[in-house]
């Protein structure tokens, strides 16, 4: 009977040895920071990279905003040039009119000088005597109304001149108002195109201030992306060699002594602190197991308060160095942190607390085979 219980404990300690050396493993290879904790930072990585793409797309909005605006401004400045443009040719058109109007009249006023020199200051007796010798009376009236028409022409034309003169001033003076308006708009618009051009200058710099801040956190949860895989790959290997550690153990005896203390009767008494830190624990070992693995795995914790090979208080067993790896990896911390403890596994801690005892064991390890034990979903409990 003494050698099976010395067996027994030889068996334990190999055991134990075998998971303190997995904490120094894993202290060497992969660092302080816990998968939990890299997870937390890819959310946070990863929330931070949809708002800055949102700021990103933001920004792209603005700038296209700005360019659609700067190509109403662009025709606006072409159509009001090409405006000037007509109207200066108007001006210079209005002007030639002017100017061949002025030298009609001025040929005009000199033709009528001549006529009326001609006819009212020409007293020559040739001239009288073509009015007094006439023929008849009809022959008389007919060169006296010649002379009046001609009278009536040249003041008639007169009229007609100033009123084209005035017609051409006027809408001369309309032009250059036209013109002057047009090159008022035409400095409204050059402005607003220099402050356009501006903003756009600044969008194309936030715009690429905020793409290089977006490519950089889309890098950063790359990289701690990498860094999960990269622990979790990490983790699996370490648990396939504790499992081979603990095969190798039971091969050396293969018929061991049972390793837990009989199942305990009777309820577990402890804080209500206790009881959200258990329903943690089976959390972080056993959150996606289905539920009799995590009745199991509070089977273990329940066992081990009851067992004078470990602790005596459920805080002691959970914080033991070297025993359960969310402990001190700081995924434990994390879950209590959040203070929402799956509703399952708060239940399978009442349970087992109450005294529902499952299983007659001290140890659970990932089920790789080779293991023997009672296997429960993905782990093996012996």
């Amino acid at each position: 009977m003494r050698k099976k219980l010395i067996t027994s404990l030889l068996m334990l300690s190999i055991v134990c040895s075998c998971n303190v050396n997995v904490v120094s493993i894993n202290a060497a290879g992969m660092g302080s920071v816990s998968k939990d904790e890299l997870i937390k930072q890819k959310q946070e990585s990863d929330k931070k990279a949809k708002e800055l793409e949102q700021q990103k797309n933001q920004h792209k909005q603005q700038l296209d905003g700005s360019n659609n605006q700067m190509a109403k401004v662009s025709d606006s400045i072409k159509n009001t040039n090409d405006k000037i443009s007509k109207v200066q040719k108007d001006i210079n058109d209005t002007q030639k009119k002017l100017e061949k109007a002025k030298e009609d009249a001025k040929e005009r006023y000199e033709q009528m000088k001549y006529r009326i020199k001609y006819i009212y200051e020409n007293s020559s007796s040739n001239t009288i005597s073509e009015l007094l010798y006439a023929k008849n009376m009809s022959e008389f009236l007919d060169k006296m109304q010649f002379a009046a028409d001609i009278y009536d022409f040249d003041k008639k034309a007169i009229e007609e001149y100033k009123q084209e003169l005035s017609k051409i001033n006027g809408y001369q003076e309309k032009l250059k108002k036209d013109q002057e308006t047009l090159r008022k708009q035409q400095s409204a618009l050059k402005q607003q195109e220099s402050q356009l051009n501006e903003n756009i200058k600044n969008q194309q710099n936030n715009l690429q201030n905020a793409q290089n801040a977006y490519n950089s956190q889309v890098n950063q949860s790359k990289e701690l992306d990498k860094k999960i895989k990269d622990m979790e790959a990490y983790e699996k290997k370490l648990e396939e060699e504790r499992a081979k550690e603990v095969a190798k153990a039971q091969q050396k005896n293969p018929n061991p002594q049972p390793s837990g203390t009989p199942i305990t009767s009777g309820p577990t008494q402890v804080s209500s602190s206790e009881e959200v830190l258990l329903g943690a624990i089976i959390q972080c070992e056993a959150g996606g197991e289905p539920y009799a693995g995590k009745l199991a795995v509070g089977s273990v914790i329940i066992n081990r308060v009851h067992s004078p090979r470990f602790p005596n208080s459920l805080t002691g067993v959970i914080y033991q160095s070297g025993q359960f790896t969310p402990a001190r990896s700081g995924r434990l911390a994390l879950v209590l942190q959040s203070g929402r403890v799956d509703a399952s596994c708060m239940q399978a801690a009442r349970e087992v607390l109450a005294g529902k005892i499952t299983i007659n064991c001290l140890y659970f390890c990932m089920n790789y085979g080779g293991v023997k034990g009672t296997v429960i979903g993905n782990q093996v409990f012996y």
